[in-house]
């Protein structure tokens, strides 16, 4: 009997997941459309669209949504009924024409992760800094001119990913990110970094390359967690400082040839240089 069970469950499964749904787990489903999800809405933990113009308001009668992923459509804008998903874990809106997000994107209590990379937004409302249990925030490939001096609030980031924007500073308020792990910055109009980097400790990943420094952040090296640092093309011409040698935990260095580094720690056994 078990058996035939078993069978049944995993024939529904098959066909189901080539529909418009499909069987995540006990009283979970996977949704690929709003007219599956809307069937069954308080089942619906996972939903995935593509090829969409907007988001119905309808949206928040799905209150037990974990991961939303609206990646490749055409959304310019996000109803404000988006906050009432309090269970919302993953909200992924890659590629699609957004200019703004609405404040209520504040109110996702529970997000964990945010990707916004390949949009047109130009500013980040002040309400992201609600989200206290952000782990990754990527807004690659915008056209954002600032970030919010409230980013500092969200304590729990440890990804953050804002390379391919227009950003001519970094906020003092980032010092206090202290469990963020990595930080790309590739590709901005930035000329110097805030002092309060130095107190980013858990950093292991930076990339600052291909920006208008002047010369070379030296706060940088109060970050002996640093793994990777990437100083391809960041602006400055010359020898680095040779306080570079207090990053003892650094595995991978990115150069280019315009940039020269201290012979204590070309000689260093572990690190890789790696000329771009």
């Amino acid at each position: 009997m078990k058996s035939k069970i078993l069978i049944i469950f995993i024939i529904v499964s098959f066909f189901c997941s080539y529909a418009n749904y499909s069987i995540a787990g006990h009283n979970q489903l996977v949704c690929r459309s709003m007219k599956a999800a809307l069937a069954n809405p308080e089942k619906v933990t996972k939903l995935v669209l593509r090829r969409i113009d907007s988001l119905p308001s309808s949206i928040e009668k799905l209150t037990n949504l974990i991961e939303l992923d609206i990646s490749k459509s055409k959304l310019t804008s996000l109803p404000p009924q988006i906050g009432k998903l309090k269970k919302l874990k993953t909200l992924i809106l890659f590629k699609n024409k957004l200019n703004s997000l609405p404040d209520e994107i504040g109110e996702l209590e529970s997000l964990e992760r945010l990707v916004l990379s390949s949009n047109n937004l130009t500013f980040l409302p002040n309400s992201i800094s609600r989200l206290t249990q952000l782990k990754e925030l990527s807004v690659r490939s915008n056209k954002l001119d600032s970030i919010t001096d409230n980013i500092g609030k969200c304590i729990h980031l440890e990804r953050l990913f804002l390379s391919y924007n227009n950003l001519t500073k970094i906020p003092r308020s980032i010092g206090f990110l202290v469990n963020l792990e990595m930080l790309d910055i590739e590709r901005n109009n930035l000329k110097s970094l805030p002092p309060e980097i130095r107190y980013c400790n858990s950093l292991k990943v930076l990339n600052i390359s291909r920006n208008s420094f002047y010369r070379f952040p030296e706060d940088i090296c109060y970050l002996t967690q640093l793994n990777i640092l990437d100083l391809s093309y960041y602006g400055a011409i010359g020898i680095t400082p040779a306080c570079i040698k207090n990053l003892s935990q650094l595995d991978i260095l990115y150069i280019d040839n315009r940039i020269s580094i201290p012979l204590s720690t070309v000689s260093r056994p572990r690190l890789k240089i790696v000329l771009k």
